[in-house]
């Protein structure tokens, strides 16, 4: 597993061991990769990370398609998380999430880490198209993905998460 670089990131593959440092906590995350780790880097935190972790022990050969963390270069420091919502579905179809935290926010650094997300993906001969889910409304996430070529086409109430969301998707 390779992982995936922009002109200011390096985006690291979640391994499993990766993620059990990071669901111990900051100080053996950091150790372990030799890195700062922005305390915040996730406001999803260890529950997401023990679900990906169960998706690993499933299927390892699936790694690439879930976790990675954002790496900073010019502070080696971990800033937030990216990645899949797992592999390409029968259309053809990965999603993507990620976050940034807080002190990071507002300097292209998100739309940097949804460009990797898209251009890894779209490389890959079963995907056909990238999507993403944002709150309906306009938001910092909504402007990364205009900025990141993709479309919203569709608006629906997501029963899982009680509101109101915007479906996003950028094709080849």
């Amino acid at each position: 597993m390779k992982n995936l670089c922009s002109k200011r990131l390096n985006l690291l593959v979640a391994t499993p061991q990766i993620m059990e440092a990071a669901i111990s906590g900051r100080r053996e995350l950091a150790q372990l990769l030799q890195v700062n780790v922005l305390d915040g880097y996730s406001e999803y935190g260890v529950p997401v990370l023990s679900f990906i972790l169960n998706k690993y022990k499933e299927d390892e050969s699936q790694i690439a398609w879930w976790t990675y963390l954002v790496l900073y270069l010019e502070k080696n420091e971990i800033i937030g998380t990216c990645g899949y919502k797992g592999a390409p579905g029968e259309s053809g179809e990965v999603e993507i999430g990620y976050e940034i935290g807080l002190p990071y926010r507002g300097q292209g650094l998100a739309t940097e880490v949804a460009n990797a997300l898209f251009e890894h993906a779209i490389n890959d001969p079963k995907v056909r198209f990238v999507s993403a889910k944002t709150l309906a409304e306009p938001n910092a996430s909504t402007r990364v993905l205009e900025k990141c070529g993709f479309e919203k086409t569709a608006t629906f109430h997501d029963p899982h998460e009680g509101f109101r969301i915007w479906y996003w998707q950028r094709w080849q």
